[in-house]
Formats: C-alpha cells, structure tokens, sequence
C-alpha cells in the first residue's frame, strides 16, 4: 500500500506538473496572440497614416528629379552652348590660320599681277659662283668681247661705234637668243664702279624697241664670307604698252651666260 500512494501521489504530482507547463504554455500563447493583435492593429494605423506621408515623400522625390531635370538641362544646355562656342573658336582659328598661309600667296599674285601691268618696273636674278669674283669682273670690265666665245646663248658680237670695247662712248651689236628666237639689239656701257664691281649697261635698237624703249642691265659680282661668290643681274625695263611682259626672257639669257661663264673662268 506503501508502494501504491508513493505511485498515486508521484502520478498525481507528475499530472499536476503537466497541467502547470499546459497553463503555463496556454498563457504564453495568450500573451503572444494579445501581442500580436496590438502590433497588427497598431500597423493598420501606421498604414492608414502612411499614403499622405508616402504620398509628400513621393512628390518630394518627383519634385527634386524635376529640379535635376532642369539642372542637368541647363548643364547639357551649357554644355552646347560651349561646345558651340568651342567650333565657333575653332572655326575662327582655322579661318585665321587659312588667311594667315593664303596671304603671302595672295600679296605674291598682286606683286607679279603689277609687275606685268605696270609700264615701268625692275627684275633681277642672283646666282653663286664658283670661279674668282675678280675673273669675273675683269671679264666684262676688259675682255667684254670675249664672251661670244664663251657662252652658247651669244652668237655674235661686234663694236659698231668707236674704238674701244668699253669706253663709254662706244657702242656694240649682239646677236643672241632670247626664248628659242635670234635676238639683236645694240649696248653701250653707262658707268663702271670698280670699288663696288659693278657695271651698268644700256640696251636699245634692234629687237629691243619692238617691245621697250629701254632696257638697263646691272651687273654685279660680290664676295662671300666663304670663299665664293655671287653674280647678280638687274634689269630695268619701261615697255611701250602694258600688254608687253617683263623681260623675263633676258633674264633666262643671263643665267645660262652665268653658268658657262663661270665653268670658263674656273677652267682659265
């Protein structure tokens, strides 16, 4: 019997235990549903206040994408505005850069434009010598006659007045060739500068006046720091009319006398 209400009374304590952990856990259960009912009601409000506020906050949202809207439009406009301004620069530069490389061009064709209108006027060649510049003016100072046996472009040369080759007083007959055609005309010395060396000659008569009423040719040999030297030919020229050209073809003349002169003397 002992055995039985030992068994009874552990049975009923175990069963009284039980029941206190079902209370227990019933009332937890009651509490978490009495919690959760105050969060969900309190949420329903919260969710019933939220729209306006949302709705403010939206709007706030719309309005500062609007406002950078408008400054990203006023940048992108900016920007246009400037890259515009940048091609307008740009294109003003190239314009003036063009203008800058088109104008020597342009002042070359009015000067060979006037040369060729203008009655009167002034041409000239300059070449480098290899042979002495004193061989060179002694050549036409002294020994005038012997360039017919020199250069190709010289046929013939003769005195037609006076005695002397290079006196001032007398006169001389050439026949040479000026483009492709025999040429004459006559020449007379007008002055011989020996400190400067140079020698200024006057062409007239012949084939000359067809085209000028005069043609002074000026001579000129000069040293060079280096050793060479330089021959420099000037002609200047009054045509008849302005449709004759400048006498480009004398200067031709000259610079092919130059090159034969000059392998003559080195030779000599």
């Amino acid at each position: 019997m002992v055995v039985v209400a030992s068994a009874s009374t552990s049975v009923a304590a175990e069963l009284g235990f039980g029941f206190g952990l079902e209370r227990k856990a019933f009332g937890e259960r009651s509490r978490i549903k009495t919690v959760w009912r105050r969060r969900t009601s309190k949420s329903r409000e919260l969710k019933e206040e939220e729209p306006d506020d949302f709705g403010r906050e939206e709007d706030d949202v719309v309005a500062g994408r609007e406002e950078d809207s408008e400054e990203d439009d006023v940048v992108e406009e900016d920007t246009m505005l400037g890259r515009r301004e940048y091609i307008r620069s740009n294109e003003a530069s190239h314009s003036s850069q063009s203008l800058n490389l088109c104008v020597p061009y342009i002042s070359h064709i009015v000067r060979v434009f006037i040369e060729i209108m203008a009655p009167t006027g002034k041409v000239s060649t300059e070449h480098v010598i290899q042979a002495p510049v004193s061989k060179w003016f002694n050549l036409y100072a002294k020994q005038l006659h012997d360039v017919q046996n020199i250069a190709e472009i010289v046929h013939h040369t003769k005195l037609h007045e006076g005695d002397d080759w290079h006196g001032t007083d007398s006169v001389k007959q050439w026949t040479y060739v000026i483009h492709g055609k025999v040429t004459t005309a006559k020449e007379r010395i007008e002055t011989i500068d020996e400190s400067n060396k140079t020698i200024t000659y006057i062409l007239f008569d012949g084939d000359i006046e067809k085209d000028y009423k005069v043609l002074k040719v000026i001579f000129q040999v000069a040293e060079k720091d280096n050793g060479s030297g330089t021959v420099k030919w000037t002609i200047e020229y009054e045509k008849i009319n302005e449709n004759i050209e400048p006498p480009y073809g004398y200067l031709d003349c000259y610079t092919k006398v130059t090159k034969d002169v000059d392998a003559h003397l080195l030779k000599a």
